[in-house]
């Protein structure tokens, strides 16, 4: 194919516009904000638009192809300063993305070749395949089904434009002709979707490496209430045991209105303390794409005084960021490697958030600080648009996380029981266990008792006297996730095992569309952390709204990911308000796709249920198939014969120049079914010539009739014989063959046949 053909016709720019145009879009599907997004797609759209003004003006004054190259160079240079500019203010790659648009606009104004065509339409997919990787937007979808019928009407309508000039040919109004595009992107998404949909996917792939990225200064405050000693800033180096700072995962108020499930703790937090907004808990706090779906640990507590958990003193080491990457080195085996990248939209505490025994971490920061339970925090409180990414390495049992120790742990704190423990307490703790004697079977043991026999409830329960456990496990039966977190700790401590509640995020389900995990101020949780002699410290997952960890992942497909979304989405909704409209329309969205899902998944199963009875089926059905087809088209032969006729009859009764005109008409009718057409540029007296040399000759006094007839204001006279000679031409054409379209599709067929046979046997 000559990357130099000219793009001689006027359908290439239009073409070519929309190609850019849904490139544009489906790039700034990955704004992190809705107003980002519109303001950037408004932007370039404009800059496009001026540039089709640009191109159509330049070649209406008939400007030389010198002032079109120089308007060019014009737009190249102002792209250029603009990713100058980009590149100093928002970085690397919003940089490139600009200067990317800027070649498709210089390159549209003087698009000329097919070499010109193909560099906008690669630049176009550069932005498209950007936005498949970091778009968070159900959008995007919208946008690449966009994108791909713009490129395929491109590329359709390039090559029927190649075919003809190969021929030497060009039929008048081809530009008007309609293009296969749409056929050809219907098979594309037709392969496409099942394939998109059914084929097992690999889960969270980081495709640009361990990202951090903010605008935001996390050095240390000089009025913060700890300063860490010059001997802390060495890397690794201990620091001095203190109380920790608040590092539980707390979402601003001032932005979001509302506090994530694990509240607002601080160092200490009481059940009973705990309130909720359920108006605002579905805003989205993080986006996290992660390589398994392990919760994001973060604060831990481990002393329990009066319905109140606290925090006791931990050792904790400074360690300086080299070049914002922080590695422990541990030594661990590859496979059990987690990987994440956590952004943050709502601002959070200064404790990071991620998979528990954290391998590597890249921040945006000068340092952080590590204590012994495996927490980390930063100076300052995490922002909204601060990106950072980790590597961990926990251990894996029964699909749960293990935090294998270290390190010498004094575990008498974590049996450490209050007055809250009381004699009911400690029989139901027992009655439960069923005095099983391995520590791992009783902890899963009370962990089963209180999802099977407790409520979940997102608001906030009132609790009366001094005995908030005792109501919550033998009175209401119900509450939030702090409270089985709570009652679990304490009754596994009744049964001699060390125990300490965690708080974090729950990441839920991953969107399917974007694959990033949009973790939600419902998902902020808290959960139970047992210490098994052998093991570690095991994940426990108390509260039943929360799934327990699988102890194999399901297969990774985009449909069962679009299962799970969906079914938590209508979760969510159902629990925080189940009378809203939202709510209604998601569930009503999760139940016609289960619908669709159960119907196609029948159909699959038709063949294996029904046997050789459906192959006899399809078999019945394929030829049901093929007779209607060919019962179609022998009533539109037998119509088109009926039309012609009737035309022929009133060809007799007209007047002298309307009868010849009507029988010129019945005759290329006749003529053009039958594999004798008329070309568009022929005049009459070329095409009867041309029919001279078949069997379907007409007299080539006809055509002189005809233009006498077509052309002349004078009256003509008829010629009897000569028009009954032609309509017994047309009928003679009607009569050798009547069934011309169905006769030509019994020969495609044979000769298909005969080519397959003939390869075949090759």
């Amino acid at each position: 194919m000559n990357v130099h053909a000219p793009l001689t016709s006027d359908r290439y720019p239009r073409l070519l516009w929309w190609v850019m145009l849904s490139g544009c879009a489906a790039r700034f599907t990955a704004e992190r904000s809705t107003p980002e997004a519109l303001s950037g797609f408004l932007f370039w759209t404009t800059i496009f638009a001026l540039c089709w003004i640009l191109r159509a003006s330049l070649r209406r004054t008939d400007k030389s192809s010198a002032s079109i190259e120089k308007a060019g160079n014009v737009v190249a240079l102002l792209g250029m300063l603009l990713f100058l500019f980009r590149l100093n203010s928002d970085g690397l790659i919003p940089a490139l993305l600009a200067f990317l648009f800027a070649i498709q606009a210089a390159t549209f104004v003087i698009a000329e070749k097919r070499l010109h065509a193909w560099l906008i339409l690669a630049a176009a997919f550069a932005g498209l395949m950007f936005a498949a990787a970091e778009s968070r937007s159900g959008f995007f979808l919208l946008c690449a089904v966009w994108f791909t019928f713009a490129m395929l009407a491109l590329l359709a309508f390039d090559q029927r434009t190649e075919r003809v000039r190969n021929t030497l040919l060009r039929p008048i109004g081809v530009e008007h002709r309609s293009s296969p595009a749409f056929t050809y992107a219907a098979l594309v998404l037709a392969f496409a979707v099942p394939i998109y949909l059914l084929v097992p996917k690999p889960a969270g792939l980081l495709l640009g490496g361990m990202q951090a990225q903010t605008a935001h200064d996390y050095r240390d405050h000089p009025n913060r209430e700890y300063s860490p000693s010059p001997m802390d800033l060495l890397d690794g180096t201990e620091g001095d045991e203190r109380p920790a700072q608040s590092v539980t995962p707390t979402v601003d108020e001032t932005l979001t209105g509302a506090e994530p499930e694990s509240g607002f703790y601080g160092e200490s937090f009481s059940n009973s303390d705990i309130e909720r907004d359920s108006k605002s808990a579905n805003g989205i706090v993080l986006y996290v794409k992660s390589s398994k779906n392990v919760y994001l640990r973060g604060k831990v507590y481990d002393r329990f005084e009066s319905n109140r958990w606290q925090r006791e003193f931990h050792q904790a080491r400074q360690f300086t960021l080299v070049r914002g990457q922080l590695d422990h080195a541990s030594g661990k085996q590859f496979p059990d490697l987690v990987s994440q990248t956590v952004e943050v939209v709502a601002q959070l505490d200064n404790v990071l958030v991620h998979a528990p025994a954290l391998e590597r971490l890249r921040f945006p920061g000068p340092s952080v600080r590590s204590y012994d339970d495996g927490v980390h925090e930063v100076p300052q409180a995490l922002r909204a648009d601060t990106t950072y990414s980790v590597e961990s390495i926990p251990e894996i049992h029964l699909g749960r996380y293990i935090l294998p120790e270290d390190h010498e742990v004094d575990l008498e704190r974590y049996l450490q029981l209050s007055s809250d423990a009381t004699t009911r307490l400690r029989d139901l703790a027992r009655e439960a266990a069923t005095d099983v004697p391995s520590a791992l079977a009783r902890a899963l043991l009370l962990e089963q008792h209180l999802r099977d026999n407790y409520e979940y409830s997102y608001e906030t329960i009132p609790q009366q006297g001094f005995t908030p456990l005792d109501t919550f496990l033998f009175d209401t039966k119900r509450g939030h996730c702090e409270y089985f977190a709570s009652a679990l700790a304490v009754m596994l401590r009744t049964q001699g095992i060390p125990s300490r509640v965690a708080t974090g995020f729950s990441l839920g389900e991953p969107n399917p569309i974007t694959g990033y995990y949009e973790v939600r101020g419902l998902d902020g949780h808290a959960w139970v952390e047992a210490h098994i002699e052998g093991l570690g410290w095991l994940m426990l997952e108390p509260t039943p709204f929360y799934p327990l960890p699988q102890e194999t992942e399901s297969t990774r497909q985009v449909v069962n990911d679009t299962d799970r979304y969906l079914d938590r989405l209508a979760q969510t909704g159902s629990t925080l308000d189940p009378d809203s409209i939202k709510t209604q329309l998601i569930v009503t969205a999760r139940d016609a796709w289960m619908q669709t899902r159960h119907v196609l998944k029948y159909v699959a199963q038709l063949p294996r249920t029904l046997g050789w009875t459906m192959f006899y089926f399809t078999l019945a059905a394929a030829l049901l198939l093929v007779a209607a087809y060919f019962a179609y088209l022998l009533v539109v032969d037998w119509r088109s014969n009926r039309e012609i006729r009737s035309a022929l009859a009133r060809s007799r009764a007209a007047e002298a120049r309307a009868g010849v005109l009507i029988l010129a008409e019945a005759l290329e009718s006749a003529a053009t079914p039958r594999g004798y057409g008329r070309k568009p540029e022929w005049t009459l007296r070329e095409y009867v010539g041309y029919l001279a040399t078949t069997e379907h000759a007409v007299p080539s006094q006809f055509s002189d009739l005809f233009d006498e007839s077509r052309y002349s204001d004078e009256s003509n006279h008829r010629d009897p014989h000569l028009l009954v000679h032609v309509a017994e031409s047309v009928s003679t054409v009607i009569e050798r063959n009547r069934w011309p379209r169905a006769r030509r599709a019994v020969d495609r067929f044979r000769e298909r046949i005969t080519e397959f046979f003939t390869s075949f046997g090759r």
